[in-house]
């Protein structure tokens, strides 16, 4: 009996051992992972820019689809490939001014066109002219030998958008997308100098400060 109750307390023993080791074991369970939060989702539909809606009439919206503004010529100078040809650097509106070659030398000193407030078409391709590209276009009439500038209101600002005065035209933002080579040259063929005013289809070509003139004959081209 003795013995048996020795044997026992050695197992009672040997127990509690075993306890105090596996306490101060460190623990080899692994955490439970964290569940990835997944990133959430954009939205796409917020970042696509709002759809334009030009005009029903095709010959107004071609038109809209162009981009007119005030310009100011901030320097003017020679071509170094062409003498009827000058560069001119542009302000619009924009973080830097834009470089236009143009053919207007035979027409206008440089001191005629520097701080000069022009009408420029800023959304054709830009096209390289004698080795120079040109990124902007001025808008100017001409009548046999004669060739004059579009002006536009004294009151506007540089970058003003210019349309036509049509209040039956829903306003549109200035397009993103360059106007094509096809678009334009309808447009062209649709402007004119009126009663000393530049006209779109016989509307007159205005900013929300006044309206654009140049000083040629009824039925002068402008381009």
């Amino acid at each position: 009996k003795e013995l048996y109750i020795m044997f026992e307390n050695s197992l009672a023993e040997v127990d509690s051992i075993i306890q105090n080791l596996e306490s101060s074991l460190p623990s080899t369970k692994k955490p439970s992972a964290e569940k990835k939060k997944k990133p959430a989702k954009k939205n796409k539909k917020n970042n696509k820019p709002a759809k334009v809606v030009y005009s029903s009439n095709d010959t107004l919206a071609n038109f809209q689809k162009t981009n007119i503004v005030i310009g100011e010529i901030r320097s003017a100078e020679k071509h170094p490939n062409a003498d009827t040809l000058c560069l001119l650097k542009v302000a619009a509106g924009e973080e830097s001014d834009r470089t236009v070659v143009a053919g207007i030398f035979k027409y206008y000193s440089p001191e005629e066109l520097i701080n000069r407030r022009v009408c420029v078409i800023l959304n054709l391709k830009p096209s390289k002219l004698k080795g120079i590209t040109s990124e902007a276009m001025l808008l100017a009439g001409s009548h046999a030998d004669s060739v004059k500038l579009v002006e536009p209101p004294t009151k506007g600002s540089i970058g003003e958008r210019i349309f036509v005065d049509d209040a039956s035209l829903p306003t549109v933002p200035a397009p993103a997308d360059r106007c094509s080579p096809k678009v334009w040259k309808k447009c062209v063929a649709l402007l004119a100098a009126q009663q000393g005013k530049a006209t779109y289809n016989a509307l007159v070509m205005k900013t929300v400060s006044g309206e654009c003139t140049v000083p040629l004959p009824d039925g002068s081209e402008i381009h």
